[in-house]
């Protein structure tokens, strides 16, 4: 499964401090979440749309993901973004097998 997030930072977020949480805080928590197969933050270029960033969430199992959102490491991810942002709108896709992969 994949999970599509489009993220609008909040008012006064700057996006060096954003990108910094991210880099630092969020990927390096995914390696602590049994769910996650892969996870990309990407920001958005067209800067007429209504959303800031992108993140691509790769699930390996839903129900193992929906335990690691119980966990404390989530949980503080959580606070910390949601200080920062706001998820505008959630998308969730399953892949029609086996799809193709270049890297």
């Amino acid at each position: 499964m994949l999970i599509i997030h489009k993220i609008k930072l909040k008012e006064k977020v700057s996006a060096l401090d954003f990108e910094n949480w991210v880099k630092e805080k969020d990927y390096l928590a995914c390696e602590s979440l049994d769910g996650v197969v892969r996870f990309a933050v990407h920001s958005v270029q067209d800067k007429s749309e209504n959303f800031d960033y992108v993140e691509t969430i790769f699930v390996n199992d839903i129900t193992v993901f929906e335990q690691d959102m119980n966990k404390p490491i989530f949980k503080s991810l959580e606070k910390d973004f949601y200080a920062m942002a706001e998820v505008v709108e959630e998308i969730e896709l399953n892949t029609i097998s086996p799809g193709y992969n270049w890297f």
